[in-house]
């Protein structure tokens, strides 16, 4: 089963945010100084951020008989499904590993120390889908 992640409209204006703001910058320091080797430096460093930024908002993840997996731009992983050992619904975790763009999602703790945080649009599908694989994960319902 394959999940794009959920998307908070927090997160959108401030993504939003920075493309316009950085964008501006450049346009209006190419409007007063001209094209310069520093200004082409400038713009192509706020070209990959930006691009980054954009590649960052498709989150996708996975769950077959064997693993939750996650893609976010160039980075992705595997969490198999029999080490998990509880997943936390609704919450959200402000520190850590989160390849996700919303709150309340699900926080999965999963080896002895191990957390991630992910928010997939179809929560309930998502879960029914874990749940089919793995009955025995302990499932905490925030309220």
């Amino acid at each position: 089963m394959k999940v794009k992640s959920k998307r908070d409209p927090f997160i959108v204006i401030i993504i939003l945010g920075f493309i316009v703001f950085f964008s501006s910058v450049v346009a209006s320091e190419i409007k007063l100084y001209g094209w310069n080797s520093v200004m082409i430096m400038d713009a192509i460093i706020i070209f990959i951020m930006l691009s980054f930024l954009i590649c960052c908002y498709f989150i996708t993840y996975v769950v077959n008989h064997k693993f939750i997996s996650y893609r976010i731009a160039f980075f992705y992983g595997e969490i198999p499904l029999d080490k998990i050992r509880s997943i936390e619904v609704g919450t959200t975790m402000w520190a850590g590993f989160k390849p996700a763009f919303a709150r309340k999602g699900l926080i999965i703790r999963y080896n002895k120390y191990d957390e991630i945080y992910i928010s997939p649009r179809k929560q309930d599908k998502f879960i029914a889908e874990i749940k089919k694989h793995r009955p025995d994960i302990q499932f905490i319902y925030a309220n």
